[in-house]
């Protein structure tokens, strides 16, 4: 008895022998290298190191981060084939910005416990980087740890496959790993950057007042401002054109044909502009009605994804495409989120819009220009070379925060001096300036126009503002931040050319678009576009407001219901909504001649759309 316990003794030690040695076998070793660069952290070299970084003309030091895989091979395993490897190398480089207007005067530093955007010192920066480092290794030495389990899920017919399989393993395991970084990295390093700055000025007695030495910060912080910390735009001149796209407007907001190329099959699709949306997306039914079955090409192994867009929200997953074009110029695309993306439909509108949606992961790889131009258009430049001159434009600095939203320093401001401060830009938006509901009570009080400026820039004066509906907006909705307080849509952005050059954080605008005012349907004349027996889109009165400029119309017999045939010498059947509330906004000109069917026949009258001023 006591003999067979033994013997079952050492077959369990031996045992556990053998599993102890298959998993240092396949345990993955960690060999981290770490050096500073010589050269400075410019925007150029902030955007090559990390193209998808949101912010690269806000960083003051930055770690370009290789990782690679050493010893990859196949193993056989029964009658299939998996992979083991043998080392995770990772060779990490600092980069920091030298002297410049981004840092700051040690004794400005206000002692406060929590990290403000603004302060910031070449030393500390260069802390805050080596300490960026140290918690990327870390990051790397506990998820190496996961490899050798996701290396045992491969199980394949041929040792080439494996190591294919392997590789792509090895390639989502590191994307893993960098948004590990992306949510923990930076926030931690900021800490301890912070962190020294507070020890530092308590050893030498800057923070004995603690609360005076606040306060005397706070009110400086509101004169600092990002755009000067920021390097100086390129020479203008020598930009050069990736393509030009023909535009369509949808209540004034951009789409464009984007022809896309799944597994061989080209699907043509209209693709809304948005800036509110964090990553461009595909509708499902756009992939169904062309015969793509949008589970096919889902991607594995990413999970789902929540994207806040100017039509709502939604939660996606990701599908491949072959490759994406604009306008016969390539994209870098191969994966798209499958979102819902109908957002205009007839009898307002001649056709659907739109089949996706390109956000601002597009945008962030060129400088993209916005033509309201007859018919409008829009330009892809390169960004490496991008700049417009200066005498006949001005920039404005936007980041991106946290949530993805394409944000800057900008205020509405009252006569009687009341103030919102910071604005969210949204090409998806029709809408001049809507008040985010926390601000709305403000917002309301009072009659007095609003004015819009960024900094010493005065973008529009006398600004109609609307307010979202806060029984209608869900807790998860952008209305519902105090910081911005703002979106500013396209009533306002398509005045005149506007471009995004994201990669180097401007937002660039014409001066003589400034000037113009946000058109609004003044006139007291309300119409629609109904469908009538036969389904077709007709163009009716819905309403003439008494002692209204409109009412020189009622005198020659309009009435409500009545079938307006043309605007001006434009067919009704030819316009969408959008097109019309401009024309009786006055973008065609001050008068316009209304056309409209009697029994008759037709009849016209002139309509003065824009007040004497």
């Amino acid at each position: 008895m006591k003999r067979t316990f033994l013997v079952l003794v050492m077959i369990f030690l031996v045992h556990n022998e053998k599993i102890a040695a298959e998993t240092r076998q396949q345990g993955l070793t960690l060999r981290a290298t770490f050096v500073t660069s010589d050269q400075k952290l410019t925007n150029e070299k902030a955007y090559k190191i990390d193209p998808s970084e949101a912010n690269p003309h806000r960083q003051r030091w930055m770690l370009q981060k290789n990782v690679d895989l050493i010893g990859l091979k196949p193993v056989k395993k029964g009658e299939k084939y998996t992979v083991t490897a043998t080392e995770v190398v990772a060779v990490t480089k600092l980069y920091v910005r030298g002297s410049g207007p981004w840092y700051r005067d040690f004794a400005e530093f206000s002692c406060a416990k929590n990290p403000d955007d603004w302060f910031a010192t070449e030393e500390g920066s260069a802390q805050a980087g080596r300490a960026g480092a140290t918690i990327w290794e870390e990051i790397l030495d506990i998820g190496r740890t996961r490899l050798p389990f996701l290396f045992s899920r491969i199980l394949v017919d041929t040792p080439d496959a494996a190591v294919t399989v392997g590789k792509y393993t090895f390639s989502i395991w590191l994307k893993a790993m960098e948004a590990e970084w992306a949510v923990k990295g930076q926030n931690k390093a900021r800490i301890a950057e912070w962190q020294h700055y507070f020890e530092s000025a308590q050893s030498v007695g800057l923070c004995k007042r603690t609360k005076t030495k606040q306060k005397a910060v706070k009110k400086q912080d509101k004169t600092v401002d990002w755009g000067s910390m920021i390097e100086p735009s390129k020479k203008e001149g020598f930009n050069k054109l990736l393509a030009r796209a023909p535009a369509r407007r949808w209540d004034g907001i951009y789409s464009v044909r984007l022809s896309i190329n799944v597994g061989g099959v080209v699907l043509n699709g209209q693709f809304m502009i948005d800036s509110g949306a964090k990553v461009s997306a595909i509708s499902p039914n756009f992939l169904k009605n062309q015969g793509i079955n949008p589970t096919i090409i889902e991607v594995a192994g990413v999970p789902p994804q929540r994207v806040v867009w100017s039509g709502g929200s939604g939660v996606g997953k990701r599908v491949g495409v072959t490759s994406a074009s604009l306008s016969g110029f390539k994209l870098p695309y191969r994966e798209f989120l499958l979102l819902e993306t109908e957002l205009f439909y007839p009898p307002d509108y001649s056709s659907t819009c739109c089949d996706g949606v390109l956000g601002t992961d597009f945008l962030r790889l060129y400088a993209v220009e916005f033509e309201p131009t007859t018919p409008p258009a829009i330009k892809v430049w390169d960004r490496d070379t991008f700049s417009l001159s200066e005498d006949s434009n001005i920039w404005v600095e936007v980041s991106s925060n946290p949530k993805g939203h394409l944000i800057s320093d900008c205020d509405m401001v009252s006569k009687t001096g009341k103030q919102i401060s910071y604005a969210r830009w949204d090409s998806g938006s029709e809408m001049a300036v809507d008040v985010h509901i926390p601000w709305q009570k403000l917002a309301r009080a009072g009659k007095e126009p609003w004015n819009f400026r960024c900094g010493s820039k005065m973008i529009s004066e006398d600004v109609p503002i609307t307010f979202p509906d806060p029984l209608t907006e869900d807790q998860s909705s952008h209305f519902r931040s105090k910081v911005p307080g703002l979106n500013v849509g396209m009533a306002l952005l398509g005045r005149g050319n506007f471009a995004f050059d994201l990669s180097n954080g401007r937002l660039w605008l014409r001066k003589d678009a400034l000037k113009l005012p946000i058109y609004v349907n003044t006139t007291g004349l309300e119409l629609e576009y109904v469908m009538n027996e036969d389904n077709d889109r007709e163009l009716r009165v819905t309403s003439i407001e008494p002692k209204s400029r409109a009412q020189v119309l009622a005198k020659e017999g309009l009435r409500k219901g009545a079938l307006i045939t043309a605007i001006d010498s434009k067919p009704a059947e030819e316009m969408d909504l959008w097109d019309v509330e401009q024309r009786l906004a006055g973008a065609y000109g001050k008068n316009l001649t209304i056309i409209w069917k009697t029994k008759t026949g037709l009849k016209a009258a002139p309509l003065k759309v824009v007040a004497t001023e």
